[in-house]
């Protein structure tokens, strides 16, 4: 029998078991309290991620937007249609209601983000909150750096979105429904007021709510837009149509209407640009399709012709958006000219019928001043500052058109009206260019001759000598009307002086540059300049003798100096010597050039503005002796009615010319003119024009079964069948491109211009095509214009950049969002302190910004700081 312990023995083995027993339990117990701690450490994780790739997901949409960034979905929640596979739940944006989401609050629409279905630790999907005013509806409020979103949480008003884990339900929710109080708690389900709220998780509220400020929605955005803009802007000045890689002058603040002003360095991006006019344009580029065909036709292997393909498609791009520019430029002015030849025939009339009864009642008199009061005033001016800005000149058209009615009049009542025509147009024309007026003055008196002449057959039929005397002072006023217009085209110049000075100024800093550290690197791009810059300026057409003169001394200077660069052995002493006869004639084609510009040469806006000084002078004489009180002898009165009816029709003349010569030049460009207050936009295509014309040749090109594409399958493996498509195509654009300089040709003819110091900017690559002024797009329909602005280093990309954004240097031109107003910012107060921050709102940048700070400061976005830069 085994031995039984003592009592107390036992007791101290029971101890060791106890104690053996707790230590076990509580390392269980401390283990499983550790893993269900780790475990729930683990799903918060997990949801936080899931929230913010949610988050993500919402931004990344808003930023690639294509119509409207800055715009998120509407939730998941409402719409319920089978038949179009949106039902609630489904991941699926619910559908509008007119321009409305259906509910601003609902289910996170996975599938139109782009996301796997997103849920929380209970498996319950994510709940979105759309700020109403972000809303993707294209007819909605345009949205842009100053939108308010519509949207609180706390208080805090610059809310984009929220996204909320509902976790668990709490007392009273039910699920699964399609009820937001079913799963987000007190004031967050209370319903649609976008109103919401955080807070500490409770037995009452469990959401998990996931801010997206506005400040992190658009400080994306924004940096999207500053970039297309800076690309833009590299890729304009790169196209081979800009062989002089030139940026457009932004416009500053102190300058209107967003028109780019010459010299101004900083601005916004502009609309319109100082230019020698759309003639010269319209003839550069035909000449570049011209040529470029021949190029085309001379190549001898695939990818010569693939260069010259290129080559033509920027060319081709060009031409459709200086087609467009023309219409726009032609249909404005037949607006402005219309409503001014209304009010003066309107005015005309009543005149003619109160000087009919040899005397000014007192009735007709108020008529007349009513007639002639500040609306003329405002329409004249209107019409008078858009032929500066447009650079358009009626005149020559007019004289061409004259020419072509004397040729074809025989009998002597036919010539009589028309002489009589003529003599009043020219008498109300008039110039101060020493080069026209002798011929205008010679066609003025030819004109008096012809419609004498004319007037005397009329009145004796039966005499074959008296009409042979007006057919041949006919003849005698078509010729002199023919060197007029010659003198008129003559006195234009294709470029602008400041055009020569930049190329002077490039080509300094680069001799400069050369002169610093000679090598091959910098000689070759001195060589490369040479070989533009001599190309621009024996490409300069004018019959200006001084100009004749500086534009041939500059081509050989600069043939001499691109001679000395090409050297197989440079010498750079040469190079310096015949850089330094370069900048020379450089200088005086400046001034050759400048020296035209100081006298206008643009008759019909000379001569309008005479008119209108006539008229405003004649309108005061009478308004003077009309109100005179006691009123004069009515019939005293009658010679100050006649003198301002004179005016009257000299400005109606006028008017009637450019509405004219505009109805003409508007379809052959793009479409058939817009009644006033109708944008231009609306116009309808015509297939007839260059803009058809050219379109069409730019899609048969670049489409993906197009030319280029042809050309390039052929040249990636060559065999018969593609060869031939190649070819088919290449005969294909060809054809097109003969339409387009046919057409192009043809509008030409009609048109004339002087220099335009608001012409609309012709945009040289794809990447501007959101800034073409007659297309909807993001860029316009929510009005970006305002907060974007960028700064060149200098005109000609050419030129080394000089700008900073910290530490990156050597920057041609940086792009800058403005951002939301900040405290203390007014965007309606132009000024650049209103705008941005830091160092980029350094005051030189104020004004006509001309020699603007060159350093830009980029920091993440905050309370004081929220310029988005791309460089």
């Amino acid at each position: 029998m085994k031995p039984t312990a003592p009592p107390g023995r036992q007791r101290g083995v029971a101890l060791w078991m106890l104690l053996i027993l707790l230590a076990t339990t509580g390392g269980y117990l401390f283990y499983r309290g550790n893993n269900l701690e780790f475990s729930a450490a683990r799903q918060r994780t997990e949801v936080a991620n899931t929230l913010a790739r949610a988050k993500e997901a919402l931004i990344a949409y808003a930023v690639t937007d294509a119509e409207r960034p800055g715009s998120l979905p509407c939730p998941d929640l409402v719409t319920n249609s089978a038949g179009l596979s949106n039902v609630p739940g489904d991941g699926k944006t619910d559908f509008f209601t007119t321009n409305i989401c259906p509910s601003y609050v609902g289910w996170l629409p996975w599938v139109t983000l782009k996301l796997p279905e997103l849920t929380d630790d209970t498996g319950t999907r994510l709940w979105y909150v759309l700020a109403p005013n972000l809303r993707n509806h294209s007819s909605a409020q345009p949205i842009n750096s100053d939108t308010g979103s519509g949207l609180t949480v706390d208080g805090n008003t610059d809310i984009a979105a929220l996204i909320i884990a509902a976790h668990s339900p709490v007392t009273g929710q039910t699920r699964p429904s399609n009820t937001p109080s079913d799963y987000l708690d007190g004031e967050n389900g209370n319903g649609n007021d976008n109103i919401y709220v955080t807070g500490p998780r409770s037995d009452t509220f469990n959401d998990e709510v996931l801010i997206v400020t506005r400040q992190e929605l658009m400080a994306a955005v924004e940096k999207r837009i500053a970039n297309e803009v800076r690309s833009c802007l590299d890729q304009h000045a790169l196209s081979s149509a800009n062989p002089q890689q030139r940026y457009p002058w932004p416009a500053p603040f102190s300058a209107s209407s967003y028109q780019g002003k010459e010299n101004s360095l900083f601005g916004r991006v502009p609309s319109t640009q100082p230019t020698s006019g759309p003639e010269a344009a319209l003839q550069a580029v035909l000449a570049r399709l011209t040529q470029t065909l021949t190029l085309l036709s001379a190549a001898t292997d695939g990818n010569a012709q693939l260069t010259a393909l290129n080559t033509l498609a920027d060319a081709l791009l060009q031409a459709r958006n200086l087609f467009d520019a023309i219409f726009s430029s032609a249909n404005q002015l037949k607006q402005y000219a219309d409503n001014v030849l209304g009010e003066m025939q309107s005015l005309d009339t009543a005149i003619d019928l109160a000087v009919a009864n040899g005397r000014i009642a007192v009735s007709e008199g108020t008529t007349i001043r009513s007639l002639s009061g500040s609306t003329t005033d405002t329409d004249q001016a209107t019409l008078l500052r858009a032929l500066d800005e447009l650079g358009l000149d009626a005149f020559p058209w007019q004289l061409q058109q004259w020419q072509t009615s004397l040729a074809a009049t025989t009998s002597a009542a036919g010539l009589q009206t028309l002489g009589n025509a003529i003599a009043d147009h020219l008498a109300a024309t008039t110039t101060a260019r020493a080069d026209i007026l002798p011929a205008l003055s010679t066609a003025q008196s030819a004109a008096n001759t012809a419609a004498a002449s004319a007037r005397l057959a009329a009145q004796m039929p039966w005499n074959a000598v008296q009409l042979t005397a007006a057919r041949n002072d006919a003849n005698a006023l078509r010729s002199a009307l023919a060197s007029l217009q010659q003198a008129v085209e003559a006195s234009r110049v294709s470029i602008l002086s400041g055009e020569a000075r930049d190329l002077r100024d490039a080509l300094s800093s680069l001799s400069s540059a050369l002169s610093s550290a000679p090598n091959e690197t910098n000689l070759t791009s001195l060589r490369t300049a040479l070989a533009n810059a001599k190309t621009t300026v024996e490409g300069i057409t004018t019959g200006v003798s001084a100009v004749v003169t500086a534009r041939n001394a500059s081509t050989a200077a600069l043939a001499s100096a691109l001679t000395a660069a090409q050297a197989s052995s440079p010498d750079y002493a040469a190079v310096a010597t015949a850089m330094s006869a370069v900048l020379t004639s450089l200088d005086g084609l400046r001034a050759a050039i400048a020296g035209n510009e100081a006298v206008d040469n643009n008759l019909t806006h000379t001569s309008l503005a005479a008119a209108i000084t006539a008229y405003d002078s004649a309108r005061d004489a009478f308004v003077s002796v009309d109100t005179r009180r006691p009123r004069p002898n009515q019939r005293t009165i009658t010679p100050y009615a006649t003198t301002l009816d004179t005016a009257a029709v000299h400005i109606a003349i006028w008017a009637k010319t450019i509405s004219d010569n505009a109805a003409l030049i508007a379809p052959l460009a793009k479409a058939n003119p817009v009644a006033s207050g109708t944008s231009a936009s609306s116009a309808a295509v015509l297939d007839t024009s260059g803009y058809a014309a050219a379109s069409s040749a730019l899609a048969g090109l670049q489409a993906s079964s197009g030319t280029l594409a042809a050309l390039q399958a052929y040249l990636a493996a060559p065999n018969a069948e593609r060869q031939a498509q190649a070819i088919a195509a290449l005969a294909a654009t060809v054809n097109q491109i003969n339409q387009v300089i046919s057409r192009g040709n043809a509008l030409n003819a009609l048109l004339s211009s002087s220099k335009a110091s608001a012409s609309p900017i012709i945009w040289l690559a794809s990447r501007c095509d959101f800034l073409l002024a007659n297309t909807a797009s993001w860029w316009s329909n929510n009005a970006w214009s305002n907060t974007l602005f960028y700064q060149i280093s200098h005109p000609l990309r050419t030129v080394p950049g000089q700008l900073t954004v910290n530490a990156t240097r050597n920057l041609h031109v940086v792009a800058i969002a403005a951002g939301r107003a900040l405290s203390g910012q007014n965007h309606g107060t132009q000024s650049v302190a209103n705008f941005l921050e830091g160092s980029n709102a350094d005051a030189s940048r104020n004004g006509d910004a001309a020699t603007p700070s060159l350093s830009f400061t980029a920091t993440p976005p905050s309370a004081t700081f929220n310029d988005r830069l791309a460089y």
